[in-house]
């Protein structure tokens, strides 16, 4: 294992974080100014600024001296060195993005007796941890009560981690020697169709600037549509919606958008569940891929099939949005309550508009379907992914066929590619991995919570680690995290990290084969 080159990579990457905290730091200054005719108003405005400014002074301090430690390695990386620096990435990362929460809730604390969640630092590592990994569960009671800069921050944090911080770094700095593939492999699963990854940089860059071109182009969309909707929250929700993250700066999570807009964010919280190499293979001119993709189309046909079982089911029913006032229960609301929480359920970016806790408990059932689904492999979105339920729904028939046809040999396909029997064994390895894994988080969190029930618990963790959010009852579309005790948040935080990176890579590194092959 060279560790000297996993430690200088990782200052990098450290680094690049830091320096994204400029931006949340510019927004605090900005207010500061603003306020600058009050003094009492100057004074807390002087409380983000310095929790951000202290936070970018650790995170300069960790990385220059991960940096400093290791200034004579070089930068090459093999299978073992990319998986352990994809999770440190991650788990360190977000620990250093946690510092502008803490500092400024602590600040907070002493100078005016706020007593914010953040003063803990788990709850800050949670939140910050749910942001990168795109899952969206929260901590927060009373978001408005965070300033603008902090918010910023949090969503920043989603957006950086919808196509992966290490697909971000290999997009900017072409400094690992022959490590590059595997670093964006080890983080990116999926994201390239057909096997293909020519001039891996270029391609990470592609593929970032198409994100940012979706993003830029909601956020246009949604203040054409909305005019008294501020530029500050159409960004922050465009950041959450592109990472299908889910992260809101409002309370009420989507509830009080306009219906054009949350038409809007179900169209682009779709495009953010399909694999961007098809986006990628679309905007070089191969545009029939996208439609002749089998998980594209599988894809399209679950969110109908489901949108269609719950818009029928709920018609006419009682129940409430996110602002505690029953809808009208006309046609066009239904199919949007409906097809909205289908989508953001799926994709798992776990945004509400409805409380679908009062839903009946055909559509909660169908939503738990969705959240082990969730969204195409190479997209934002997190879950078992698509192309891996298609794939054990065709092995399952295969070897259905196989018991009254045994001498039968017929490859298995998606599309034109066979699926080796080294893929078949790791497909279903990973869904039997994930659903084991739910179970194991719900019993945990059965014998630490006390209080909790049966429904909050599976639902916590199927929710966390297929980094959804939201699950139901007592963490519920109108809930949050915060009552859960530290053991819990903590062994959601590792739930959380699992399921973004794809299992296998979190739970690898706590074999000891691996430290003793590498």
């Amino acid at each position: 294992m060279n560790f000297s080159a996993v430690g200088k990579i990782l200052g990098l990457l450290l680094l690049l974080l830091t320096a994204g905290m400029v931006i949340p730091l510019g927004i605090a200054s900005y207010d500061f100014v603003q306020q600058a005719h009050d003094p009492a108003a100057t004074k807390l405005a002087t409380l983000p600024l310095l929790g951000i400014l202290t936070g970018i002074s650790m995170g300069l301090l960790i990385s220059m001296a991960l940096l400093f430690l290791n200034r004579q390695a070089d930068t090459n990386v093999g299978k073992s060195e990319a998986i352990l620096l994809v999770f440190l990435s991650w788990s360190l990362g977000s620990v250093i993005a946690a510092f502008p929460f803490f500092f400024w809730a602590r600040f907070a604390y002493e100078v005016t007796g706020l007593d914010s969640p953040f003063r803990n630092l788990i709850n800050c590592v949670f939140e910050t941890v749910s942001g990168l990994t795109t899952t969206g569960a929260s901590i927060l009671t009373d978001i408005p009560s965070i300033p603008d800069s902090l918010l910023f921050w949090r969503a920043l944090l989603q957006w950086y981690g919808g196509l992966g911080i290490v697909v971000l770094f290999v997009a900017i700095l072409p400094m690992i020697a022959g490590g590059n593939k595997k670093l964006f492999s080890a983080e990116a699963t999926g994201i390239t169709k057909d096997g293909s990854t020519p001039k891996i940089q270029e391609t990470a860059r592609s593929l970032w600037l198409i994100y940012c071109g979706f993003t830029a182009f909601q956020v246009i969309l949604m203040l054409m549509l909305d005019p008294e909707l501020s530029v500050f929250s159409a960004i922050t929700f465009a950041f959450s919606t592109a990472a299908t993250a889910g992260f809101s700066v409002l309370n009420e999570s989507a509830g009080t958008m306009l219906p054009s807009v949350q038409w809007v964010m179900i169209l682009f919280m779709m495009i953010a569940g399909v694999n961007y190499g098809l986006y990628y293979q679309f905007f070089q001119g191969k545009w029939r891929d996208l439609f002749n993709d089998i998980e594209f189309r599988a894809y399209v046909a679950i969110i109908l099939t489901a949108t269609a079982i719950i818009a029928l089911t709920i018609h006419g029913h009682n129940y409430v949005d996110m602002n505690g006032q029953e809808p009208g229960g006309s046609i066009e609301q239904t199919l949007r309550d409906a097809a909205f929480q289908v989508v953001s359920i799926l994709t798992t970016t776990g945004f509400s508009n409805a409380d679908s806790d009062m839903w009946p408990q055909l559509c909660q059932l169908v939503l738990v379907s969705l959240m082990f689904i969730g969204g195409c492999g190479g997209s934002t979105g997190g879950g078992i992914k698509v192309i891996r339920i298609v794939s054990s729904f065709k092995l399952f028939f295969a070897q259905l066929e196989k018991v009254y046809r045994p001498n039968v040999v017929r490859p298995i396909k998606l599309g034109r590619h066979i699926i080796q029997d080294h893929m078949k064994i790791a497909i279903l390895l990973h869904i039997l991995a994930v659903i084991l894994l739910a179970f194991l988080g719900a019993v945990m969190l059965i014998i630490i919570e006390p209080e909790i029930d049966g429904v909050s618990a599976f639902t916590a963790s199927i929710a966390t680690l297929n980094n959804i959010g939201p699950g139901f009852s007592m963490v519920g579309a109108t809930q949050n995290y915060s009552w859960l005790s530290d053991m819990s948040k903590v062994i959601l935080t590792l739930w959380m990290l699992i399921g973004r990176l794809e299992v296998f890579t979190v739970l690898v590194i706590f074999s000891p084969r691996f430290w003793k092959q590498a």
